[in-house]
C-alpha cells in the first residue's frame, strides 16, 4: 500500500535512511549530478523517490518480530523514511546542500526575480539569497510512500523495480535477506580497499569488491569445485 506525497528538498535527506542492502552504491558522476539538481530547481525533475514510512510500517508489526526490530532500529535512528529507490538521488540531495554539486550556470528566472549563476556562485553554500530562500521555500521532492510493507516485502520491491534495468549478478545477491550478506557488506566496509588494486574492483559503486569477498568465501567453502553465477 502507498501513496504519493511531495517534500522540500532540504528537509527530505535528514529524514530518510539509506539501506544498503537493498540500494545500488552511489555511481553518478558529477554531470549526472549536476544534470539532476538543475532539473530539481526548474522543476523538471518528474522521477519519483520511492520510500518506506518507518512509524506506519513500524505500527503494524508484532513486538518482537523480525521486521519489528528491523523497523524499529531506524526509527530509534531518527529516521521517518527509508529509501527503496533513488539512492543516487538522495546522495546527490546531500551533496547538493552541502555545496558539492554545482548547477548549470546561466539565468534563472524565478517568481521574486533572476538571478545569474556562473562559476563564483553556483553551488549551495555560494547561492545569492534568492535562489536559496525559493530552493527552501519552493523546491519539492516527488515521493512514492509505502505505508505498508516488511522487511522482505522492501527487498522484493527494490528488485521488482529494477526488473527493467540491468542490476549486475552480485546487486541482485545483495538484495537478497540472508544474514550472509550483512556480513559480505560489513567485510567490505572494513577490509574493502584490499582489493583495490584488482583492476575490476578498483571502483565499488557496482559492488564489484564484495563480489570478491562472495568469490573468496565460496572457494574456502568449496574449494575450486564449485564458483558463482547469476542464477
Amino acid at each position: 500500500e502507498f501513496r504519493r506525497v511531495l517534500f522540500r528538498s532540504t528537509t527530505f535527506r535528514g529524514k530518510t535512511g539509506l539501506d544498503l542492502s537493498f540500494n545500488r552504491l552511489g555511481c553518478w558522476e558529477p554531470k549526472q549530478r549536476t544534470k539532476f539538481v538543475t532539473s530539481l530547481i526548474l522543476g523538471q525533475a518528474p522521477s519519483k523517490i520511492i520510500v518506506a514510512n518507518v512509524d506506519e510500517c513500524l505500527a503494524l508489526c508484532l513486538e518482537g518480530t523480525l521486521d519489528y526490530e528491523y523497523f524499529k532500529r531506524w526509527q530509534d535512528m531518527g529516521f521517518k523514511y527509508i529509501a527503496i529507490d533513488g539512492n543516487n538521488r538522495t546522495q546527490t540531495i546531500d551533496l547538493f546542500l552541502q555545496g558539492k554539486v554545482s548547477i548549470e550556470h546561466g539565468i534563472y528566472v524565478l517568481p521574486t526575480g533572476s538571478v545569474n549563476i556562473h562559476a563564483g556562485n553556483d553551488n549551495f553554500k555560494t547561492f545569492p539569497k534568492i535562489l536559496k530562500d525559493y530552493i527552501k521555500e519552493q523546491i519539492m521532492i516527488t515521493m512514492c510512500e509505502y505505508v505498508v510493507a516488511t522487511r522482505s516485502g522492501l527487498s522484493r520491491l527494490f528488485t521488482n523495480i529494477n526488473d527493467g534495468v540491468t542490476l549486475n549478478a552480485q546487486e541482485l545477491r545483495n538484495a537478497v535477506l540472508v544474514d550472509f550478506a550483512d556480513e559480505v557488506r560489513g567485510l567490505v566496509a572494513t577490509y574493502g580497499d584490499a582489493f583495490k588494486f584488482i583492476s575490476k574492483a578498483k571502483d565499488n559503486s557496482r559492488r564489484a569488491r564484495d563480489e570478491q569477498v562472495v568469490n573468496l568465501a565460496v572457494y574456502n567453502a568449496f574449494g575450486a569445485s564449485k564458483g558463482i553465477s547469476k542464477s
